[in-house]
Parts: C-alpha cells; structure tokens; sequence
C-alpha cells in the first residue's frame, strides 16, 4: 500500500472573527475602544525594504485617517479650542511577526511614521519583531522609543 503526503497551506488568517485578506499589505487587525482611548493593532507580512517603504506609509497613513476620521491624513483642524481638551490616548501598535527582514530605509520609514503620528496625539509602538529585525533596529539611532514596553 502506498503512502502519500499531502501539503496544506492557509490561505487566510482569521483574528477576532476578521479574516484578513491581503497581509503583504498592511492591514488591521484589532481596535479596541475603551473609556480612556483606543489601541489598533497594525499587522504586514513581508520584509521592509526601500522598494514598498512609500507604499507601506501610505497605506499607514490611510489607515490612521480613517480611524481618526480624517479624510487625509495631512488634514489639520481648523477650530482650535482656547483650552485644550482632554484628548483620548490613541496607540498604534504595529505587529512585526510578519516582517522577516527590514532594510535602513524601512527603519527611517518607522521613525518617520513614529514622528508623524506623534504629532497627531497618536503614540506609535512595534511589537513582536523577529530576532533578525530587532538585532537590526538596535543599532539604528532612534528606534529605541519604538519598541512595545
């Protein structure tokens, strides 16, 4: 009697009864609302090179507008309230379990996404990334404010 294997591959991840459909493009996963602000987790499977960095920001930036509401996300307020309201705390947390490798430009591309967002009111954190990759952000200045706490 002959014995034969067969190969399986998933085609989709399900988190939170969400099916994700295209995760070498960044994609959310969760977001959570709770009385003292919102967490969303940010999740993308595939290295981080200068050749989808610009396509990566934007659909980062995508992402935020609409979270925030925003219709783009360079869009500025235009009332600006004489006393500063209480602002909910907003965190964007980026799962970097899908990122096999990162190059300097991706590295500059988190810092610069980081700043952005910080400007925003929204804190931008990376969680999970593989040994090779958080070996590789160590040595690069700037990433240290970066990681998840």
């Amino acid at each position: 009697m002959e014995t034969r294997q067969i190969a399986f591959s998933i085609t989709a991840v399900q988190w939170h009864n969400t099916i994700a459909p295209d995760v070498s493009s960044p994609t959310l996963l969760e977001n959570d609302e709770c009385e003292s602000g919102e967490t969303s987790v940010l999740f993308f499977a595939s290295s981080l090179f200068y050749f989808n960095c610009e396509r990566f920001e934007k659909k980062v930036h995508k992402i935020v507008a609409d979270l925030t509401g925003e219709k783009d996300f360079q869009e500025q307020p235009e009332d600006i309230p004489m006393l500063l309201e209480k602002l909910k705390e907003r965190i964007l947390i980026f799962d970097m379990r899908g990122v096999s490798n990162i190059d300097l430009s991706g590295a500059n591309t988190l810092i610069k996404i980081s700043q952005e967002l910080k400007a925003k009111h929204i804190i931008f954190k990376i969680r999970d990334p593989s040994e090779n990759v958080s070996f590789f952000l160590s040595g690069v200045p700037n990433t240290d404010n970066l990681f998840e706490a």
